[in-house]
């Protein structure tokens, strides 16, 4: 495959920017002939707003798409799209949000006269993503109540996230589910020698009932 990019970057520094903005495209394509022909596209968008010495907000957005071309069907199931989890939707559980596969049971049945008939008993199984995302994120960071200054190595937040991730693929074994999905919360991040620390604390804003939600987050590494 031949991916291609392109950024722009005007945040006033990597490490907790409090004002700027940060884009980015970039498209995948499988070379033509090839034994799968497909291609994705993506755009990331950060947009920072100081409001206060210690307080910024944060607007951002993500937008994924993929399809085939040419002789392959579907984009391969490899590919797809999943949201969910610390660094997209927190408050759930990893990559649960969007379409789910379908696991079916055949049960033998008692018919009454020393015999038994079949039926097929189905129910949600695992995620199988989705050839379109869509994420959003609002995000106030602030300085710890307990410090007069910024910090450069800690700060929290106040966040609200949202995803949608579907398919346009019609499979009987895949569950479709569009449905928005989003959260809010209070997060921590702290740079450590070790790394980036990330802590949060988030509830589901829209869920819907089967879905895997948690509360506590930790995860080493952060998108700043």
């Amino acid at each position: 495959s031949i991916t291609l990019s392109h950024t722009y970057d005007s945040r006033n520094r990597a490490i907790f920017p409090d004002h700027g903005l940060y884009s980015r495209f970039s498209t995948e394509v499988a070379v033509p002939g090839g034994d799968l022909e497909y291609y994705k596209l993506a755009y990331n968008l950060k947009m920072y707003f100081e409001l206060h010495r210690t307080m910024t907000l944060m607007l951002g957005g993500n937008v994924a798409y993929g399809d085939s071309y040419g002789d392959t069907n579907v984009l391969p199931f490899f590919e797809n799209y999943y949201s969910g989890g610390s660094r997209s939707v927190r408050g759930f559980e990893a990559n649960p949000i969007g379409p789910v596969g379908i696991e079916c049971d055949t049960i033998a049945i008692p018919d009454g006269m020393g015999g038994t008939t079949t039926t097929q008993s189905c129910q949600a199984d695992e995620p199988v993503g989705g050839n379109t995302k869509f994420e959003g994120r609002m995000e106030l960071f602030f300085a710890s109540p307990f410090s007069e200054e910024p910090s450069r190595n800690f700060r929290l937040s106040a966040f609200v996230d949202l995803a949608r991730v579907f398919t346009d693929v019609k499979d009987p074994s895949i569950i479709e589910d569009d449905r928005l999905r989003a959260s809010y919360g209070l997060g921590a991040v702290w740079i450590t020698p070790v790394g980036a620390l990330t802590f949060s604390l988030a509830w589901p804003l829209v869920e819907y009932e089967g879905d895997d939600t948690e509360v506590f987050n930790f995860n080493i590494g952060a998108p700043f």
